[in-house]
This record gives structure tokens, C-alpha cells and sequence, in this order.
């Protein structure tokens, strides 16, 4: 899909993203299931917008992804990381967005509305998970999980920023498993798989 000239025009026809794990996809990895359409969410999501003639938002955080895509970590962490930065997580918020009826409140506290930086930072099962790791996550006053993030780049180093990426990816797991199995873990659980994680 990367190689092929999608785009109208010769100067530039070819697909441009930020995301090198879209390397080999097809054209029905973007297409809504069963139907003979784009699935423009996912179009948006995934691919820079040309229009923009203001500045490229890519651009302006290139050091940023950079780091992100150099992380030791799983794949499947780095794309959690990537489709939380990027806005497309299935949170309780989103979801509620596509007309999912669904309480839009955090499952591990019920007590605030879920927002991702929320469930993965500030609820008190995310504090109890990074207390245990004896890491100090609250580098700042933040509600947006990416800003959240780039300062965890700048302030640690490597090996602690892939730790706190790979319970991140756990603490993520976790909230899903409570949402859609009505499952819980103890924090301690979680953070032993989480430094288990090949």
C-alpha cells in the first residue's frame, strides 16, 4: 500500500505516514469490514493530511516518534503507545463517540471519567502499580496522555522508559480485561507479567 501511487498528482502520488509497522498492508487493512468503503477514521488516523498547509504536526514531533519507534520494547507495546498518541485507542470515551452505550467512567476506581491518561496515570490502581515499581510517573500536571509521555522521554533513560512502556501496555491490558471480561488483577500481578514480557 506504501509503494503504490494512491494519491492524485506527480509530484508526490505516494502514501506518507509517521508509523513503520504499516509496512506490508493492504488497501482492505483500510476499508470498513464487509463494505466497499474507506473506513475514514482509520485513513485519518494512519496517514499524514496533505492539506495542511500550516505546518505537519509529523514534523514538529519527528524527535519525538523517533524515540518512540527506537524503544526495546515488544511490538505490541509500541503500537499501543502509537494508537494512544495517535487517538485511536477503543477508550470509554471513544467508544461512547460511536454510539457504544457504555458508562463512561474509569473501571478500576469508578470514581472519575475514563480518560487514558487517567487509567494510566493518575487512578489510584495506576498509582499503587507505579509505587510498587518505586518509579515516579507524575512528571508533571497533565491531561493528555502524549504530553504525558515526551516528558517520561526527556526525564528518563532508556531502560526506565521501556519499563514504563511495557506496564504501561500492561496497565492497558488490565483495564480491558475489566471493561470486557469483568476481570480484575492486583497490582502486584501486574507488574510481574508486565517485567516478564518477552
Amino acid at each position: 500500500m506504501l509503494n503504490k501511487p494512491w494519491l492524485p498528482g506527480k509530484d508526490d502520488p505516494l502514501l506518507k505516514t509517521f508509523n513503520p509497522s504499516l509496512e506490508g498492508f493492504k488497501v482492505s487493512n483500510v476499508m470498513k469490514i464487509d463494505r466497499r468503503e474507506w473506513d475514514e477514521d482509520v485513513v485519518k488516523d494512519l496517514f499524514d493530511d496533505r492539506r495542511d498547509k500550516e505546518g505537519n504536526q509529523g514534523e514538529e514531533h519527528s524527535g519525538f516518534w523517533r524515540q518512540l519507534w527506537r524503544l526495546k520494547v515488544p511490538p505490541k507495546v509500541k503500537n499501543l503507545l502509537w494508537r494512544e498518541v495517535s487517538g485511536c485507542l477503543p477508550t470509554k470515551s471513544q467508544l461512547h463517540l460511536k454510539d457504544v452505550a457504555i458508562d463512561l467512567y474509569c473501571p478500576s476506581c469508578n470514581v472519575v471519567m475514563e480518560s487514558i491518561y487517567h487509567s494510566l496515570v493518575r487512578c489510584s490502581f495506576a498509582q499503587e502499580v507505579w509505587g510498587i515499581l518505586m518509579l515516579d510517573v507524575n512528571v508533571g500536571d497533565f491531561e493528555v496522555f502524549d504530553v504525558w509521555f515526551e516528558a517520561i522521554l526527556q526525564r528518563f533513560d532508556h531502560p526506565r522508559v521501556e519499563k514504563i512502556a511495557t506496564v504501561y501496555w500492561a496497565l492497558w491490558e488490565a483495564r480491558t480485561n475489566v471493561v470486557w471480561n469483568k476481570k480484575g488483577v492486583t497490582a502486584i500481578a501486574l507488574v510481574t507479567s508486565a517485567l516478564l514480557l518477552p
